[in-house]
């Protein structure tokens, strides 16, 4: 099956940048490495849940090509299109297979958003690949003027064998890949473990639906059970610490 949504690329969309989903179920390696508990258990620490599991992997192939408009990621923040998703404590590691800088195009976070609330009015739950990159760059301002802050933007040099975290309400975006070499990364989606799926809807009434919806069981009401452990197995709970 194949969900109505999926990022996958082929060689038949040519040079751009690549996305594939599912990459930890679909390689037993790749899967192998992600499911690590250390992954867990060295997320960023506050108050935090008892248990993380999987949400989402996708890897990701930026090729050296500047001029490539798929190479430049415009601002976005996860959370705006996981509005299925009943939890705001989810988390994203970016996880480099080698030293990544911004001559790579690494990944780039908005200093302190996670704290912002949006700003009203932006319905669209397009995802940002599918969305004009100026309109994106203005609504970033317009947060960040709604929360009476200032836009400041680090990018995470992440040497090879180290990730980065993100909470799923950052802003982030990356810029063009500018090296001779194509950056190689995996993106690895994490929800607490009291997340659960809830009834979204589009502002004409169209509902919205995750790629996992199609695929995963049902709970006893017959909603997607967003704890399936074939699509959302168990990361890290407080009894593996």
């Amino acid at each position: 099956m194949r969900p109505p949504n999926l990022a996958y690329w082929t060689q038949a969309d040519g040079p751009v940048q690549r996305h594939n989903d599912y990459i930890m179920y679909e390689s037993g390696i790749i899967g192998e490495i992600l499911r690590k508990p250390l992954l867990g258990a060295v997320a960023p620490g506050w108050p935090w849940p008892m248990r993380f599991r999987v949400w989402q992997s996708t890897l990701i192939y930026k090729p050296p090509r500047p001029d490539e408009p798929t190479n430049h990621v415009p601002w976005h923040m996860d959370r705006h299109y996981w509005q299925i998703c009943s939890s705001e404590r989810m988390l994203t590691a970016f996880i480099p297979f080698h030293d990544c800088d911004e001559e790579m195009g690494t990944i780039t976070m908005v200093d302190g958003s996670h704290r912002w609330s949006e700003v009203p009015g932006d319905d669209s739950t397009r995802h940002f690949a599918h969305r004009d990159r100026s309109e994106l760059e203005e609504l970033l301002t317009e947060n960040a003027r709604y929360n009476n802050a200032e836009v400041h933007k680090v990018p995470m040099v992440i040497p090879k064998g180290h990730m980065s975290f993100h909470h799923c309400k950052t802003y982030h975006g990356s810029g063009p890949n500018l090296s001779d070499r194509p950056r190689r990364a995996v993106s690895l989606h994490m929800q607490d473990g009291g997340n659960q799926y809830r009834p979204y809807q589009r502002p004409n009434g169209d509902p919205v639906v995750y790629n996992h919806d199609v695929l995963v069981r049902r709970t006893s009401d017959g909603h997607p059970d967003y704890s399936d452990p074939q699509f959302c197995p168990v990361l890290w709970h407080a009894d593996s610490a």
